[in-house]
């Protein structure tokens, strides 16, 4: 096969020796390779169109990118701020739970004070009567030895308990204060479990209009698409541990001082045992719905969330949708067509919760339910906290309205697995 150049030199001898068609082709093939205008044109037109689709394909990229993460930091976000709402009012929940068992102690108490008072001088009477009717000698001597005997060794102690205690109980028991406290504390309680759920939907229209994306909250074991604390109302058997633990092992102190131990002929310690003992029991029978406690509350035990199906009540998923996300920003749309998902739609999802940082620690050193998770100074620690979510499938199989709110922005399934490729998390 010859090669150009030899053709060249062909068609040039050709011309020489006289021959017409010769210099005809050869003129034209020499303008042919002369001639190289517009091939530099044309290569920058396909550097450009491949410079234009790397463009196109670091764009839309990016954009698909930016969407996901925008949906997601939104769903972080919005799950988190209901969590802190959630931990703001159980820690709440647990500071006015211990002010309605001081308060319900107290009640015991002056109960007990003005009993107690009464009653002494009853059992004084009947001692310095029995005295003298046992004496061999003068009704009047035996019995005047015994009141001497009570003037000199009883009655000091009795009055110093009467002058500290009785003008405070005489003040509030009547006029049934520590009730209406309780009662209002109660009503504080309420307060706060009707409004945590109008307070979290204020603040998901705002994340809406600041995200400007679509935002579904959903709590594991609830339908209505609202957040509710993880709390109930408490009962009798709920209320009976707390307040008896309050009393005999913070309040009750008078019958360890050892004055009010001398008044041994009055029956001090006796009656103050007896009245306080009866009228706790009234106050469980008072209070006892007038509280809140944990949904995971078991009669008098109080258990926490210890296990995923525990947990649902305490946990906040949120579903973050940005629809029509690629509409009027990609480049190339015929080619990259919608590179988000095949609804044009990013989803967001994150989970929350609230928990007791102080009763997972007690839990995990000593291997036992941590108790009292509301109605103490330990329980006072609930904090939110962002985790994995493992409360989705409960969420989507007892949440109507999520499936709903899912085919409304074009998802079309309830099914994890359908979206499982749109969510970034």
């Amino acid at each position: 096969m010859m090669r150009p150049r030899e053709i060249l030199d062909v068609l040039h001898r050709s011309e020489q020796s006289g021959s017409q068609l010769a210099p005809l082709t050869a003129r034209s093939i020499r303008r042919v390779h002369r001639n190289d205008r517009g091939n530099i044109t044309v290569l920058f037109i396909m550097l450009g169109l491949l410079f234009y689709a790397g463009a196109a394909m670091v764009w839309n990229t990016g954009h698909t990118t930016s969407a996901q993460t925008h949906v997601q930091v939104a769903a972080d976000t919005s799950a988190y701020s209901a969590a802190v709402w959630m931990s703001r009012g159980v820690n709440s929940i647990t500071g006015a739970n211990m002010l309605i068992t001081r308060n319900a102690s107290a009640d015991v108490i002056a109960f007990g004070v003005i009993w107690t008072t009464i009653m002494v001088p009853i059992n004084w009477a009947k001692f310095i009567d029995d005295t003298g009717k046992a004496c061999t000698l003068a009704y009047a001597i035996c019995a005047g030895a015994a009141a001497a005997y009570i003037a000199a060794v009883e009655l000091p102690p009795y009055l110093n308990f009467v002058s500290k205690a009785l003008p405070t109980a005489l003040q509030t028991f009547p006029a049934r204060t520590f009730q209406n406290r309780i009662r209002d504390l109660y009503n504080y309680q309420r307060g706060w479990v009707d409004a945590i759920p109008t307070t979290i939907e204020k603040q998901r229209d705002h994340f809406e209009k600041y995200y400007k994306s679509t935002i579904r909250y959903t709590q594991p074991g609830r339908s209505d698409g609202k957040v509710h604390l993880p709390v109930e109302r408490g009962s009798m058997l709920s209320l009976m541990a707390p307040l008896a633990l309050r009393f005999y092992l913070m309040d009750n102190k008078w019958p360890k001082d050892s004055g009010f131990k001398q008044i041994r002929e009055g029956k001090a310690v006796r009656e103050w045992n007896t009245s306080t003992g009866l009228w706790l029991l009234v106050s469980i029978l008072l209070y006892g719905s007038q509280h809140h406690v944990l949904t995971t509350q078991s009669t008098i035990l109080e258990f926490g969330p210890d296990s995923l199906s525990s947990r649902q009540n305490f946990s906040v998923l949120a579903t973050v949708a940005e629809a029509k996300a690629s509409q009027g920003i990609l480049m190339m749309p015929g080619i990259f067509r919608h590179p988000i998902s095949p609804q044009d739609t990013v989803i967001g999802l994150a989970q929350a919760e609230t928990y007791n940082g102080i009763s997972e620690r007690v839990s995990l050193l000593f291997n036992v339910p941590y108790p009292f998770r509301v109605w103490t100074t330990w329980g006072w620690q609930w904090q939110p906290r962002l985790t994995r979510l493992d409360q989705l499938q409960n969420a989507m199989q007892g949440d109507s309205t999520m499936r709903n709110h899912l085919n409304k922005i074009g998802v079309g399934s309830s099914s994890y697995g359908d979206f499982n490729d749109m969510v970034r998390h």
